[in-house]
């Protein structure tokens, strides 16, 4: 499964972990601060099977809405 993690902030380096030490496909975004053009550009090309964000996270944002069922919060 290809796992995107939102905002490194809250716990997004332990919970990518987690996911990748089960076998996933992990990329994590910062998308309030820290993470280069280059890093978000990417992330917005890639199709994720799941995308996990903080409840407070912009619901208008663009990586959340391309993510529909499969966000979690």
């Amino acid at each position: 499964m290809r796992v995107l993690i939102l905002d490194t902030i809250h716990g997004a380096e332990e919970i990518g972990r987690a996911f990748a030490d089960r076998g996933h496909d992990v990329d994590i975004v910062d998308i309030y601060r820290g993470t280069t053009p280059d890093v978000l550009q990417e992330a917005h090309g890639t199709h994720y099977d799941l995308v996990a964000a903080p409840v407070h996270t912009d619901p208008d944002h663009p990586l959340v809405q391309r993510a529909g069922p499969a966000l979690i919060t």
